[in-house]
């Protein structure tokens, strides 16, 4: 409760006050805490901000079994199981006042205060279409059926969150011990339908969700199991960011790698009961190298690392070539290379490389020496480590 203020400032100076879309309220518990000083918490909030509110586009709710229920079809109609809505309105409607004519020859006008939610011409056309109905005798209010199958996918998502829809922070401790089975290996988790839920409203099948705080990993959690049941979409990717969390008394803990890793494996793989939902991960540690220092701290398979990422997005187990001097990744039309040392054997291997290809990038510790020895249109030779220094910036 204090610090939703101080983020709200910050997302403020970030995004920009007009790109504030709403303050969603949790119910993380349901029951009163006795032992709370003054009044017992039991919400938490979800501060919703977008890059651009004007091109914002956000996902429905799926409706719940229990909502789907509601539909009935009590009366045999052809189009399936509907429910009955007000056909009034509060809203002043000047074509919305009219009587309606029951089936038993009963009169109907709009409650005091209230219009009809339509003009007497669009009465009769639902009328004519079996939209309307007055009850299972026919005396009652006349009232406008909605059909489910005419119904979208979802429920357009509300501010209010309670814990029954997106479960509770209970539910979530329950839900960790389950796929790790340890004493309290973390305090704090998030229950998986709560992060479920934003993912719907908030992100698309293919989409890569970002997760800087990934504590016992929920994110990646919630991503896997809607892979799963989605089998037929393009699958959801995560990145979790999380730290060792280790102090003084405990210089040995890493819950990034005890608790948030282990449990995006138990997942993946299966536990207890649960089934795996396939898939796969990989599990990188990282540590801050000085620009100045970049020369003497980093190591070959690192720079690799960064270099696929940078162009192809993603990581590969192939062996590095020419005893670990040569690096080599893509197809024949788009390859990519890394050359740790330039020597007679090394370079010769990477000619043979190089013959058949189309574009070829080249990183190199020595792009002088090696751009006298290829002169091609269709190669780029580029310096390390200045193109790491480059892309990620000197720090100010």
């Amino acid at each position: 409760d204090n610090e939703i203020f101080h983020l709200g400032m910050l997302m403020n100076e970030v995004f920009g006050e007009g790109n504030f879309v709403s303050n969603i309220v949790w119910e993380k518990s349901y029951t009163a805490n006795q032992t709370a000083k003054f009044i017992s918490d039991n919400h938490d909030y979800i501060v919703v901000f977008a890059a651009s509110a004007t091109n914002l586009r956000l996902g429905k709710i799926a409706r719940s079994g229990e909502q789907k229920e509601k539909f009935k079809n009590s009366d045999g109609d052809p189009r399936g199981p509907w429910k009955a809505e007000n056909l009034s309105a509060g809203k002043f409607y000047s074509l919305g006042s009219f009587e309606i004519n029951g089936p038993t020859g009963k009169r109907f006008s709009p409650p005091p205060g209230r219009y009809w939610r339509c003009n007497e011409a669009q009465y009769l056309s639902w009328l004519a279409d079996k939209r309307i109905t007055f009850g299972i005798k026919g005396d009652g209010r006349p009232m406008l059926k909605k059909y489910l199958l005419e119904m979208d996918d979802g429920l357009t998502p509300r501010t209010w969150w309670p814990h029954n829809e997106a479960g509770s922070n209970k539910e979530a401790s329950i839900e960790l011990k389950s796929v790790l089975p340890s004493d309290n290996p973390f305090s704090t988790p998030k229950p998986t339908r709560l992060i479920e839920r934003i993912l719907q409203i908030a992100t698309n099948p293919g989409d890569l969700v970002l997760d800087f705080f990934a504590g016992s990993g929920t994110t990646g959690h919630a991503v896997l199991k809607m892979n799963a049941a989605n089998p037929d979409q393009a699958p959801r990717k995560f990145i979790l960011v999380s730290s060792t969390e280790a102090t003084a008394e405990e210089p040995a803990k890493n819950l990034c790698r005890d608790v948030c890793r282990q449990r995006v494996a138990n997942v993946i793989a299966g536990y207890g009961d649960t089934p795996g939902t396939g898939g796969s991960f990989a599990y990188l540690q990282t540590r801050r190298i000085p620009m100045n220092r970049v020369v003497r701290k980093i190591e070959h398979p690192q720079v690799w690392l960064l270099l696929q990422l940078m162009h192809f997005g993603g990581i590969s187990d192939e062996a590095a070539l020419a005893s670990g001097r040569l690096y080599r990744r893509g197809p024949a039309t788009r390859r990519v290379f890394y050359l740790t040392a330039l020597t007679e054997a090394v370079f010769q291997r990477l000619e043979n490389e190089m013959a058949g290809c189309g574009e070829v990038t080249i990183y190199t510790w020595q792009p002088e020496a090696l751009s006298t020895r290829i002169d091609s249109a269709r190669t780029s030779i580029l310096p390390i480590p200045q193109t790491l220094v480059e892309r990620f910036g000197p720090r100010s």
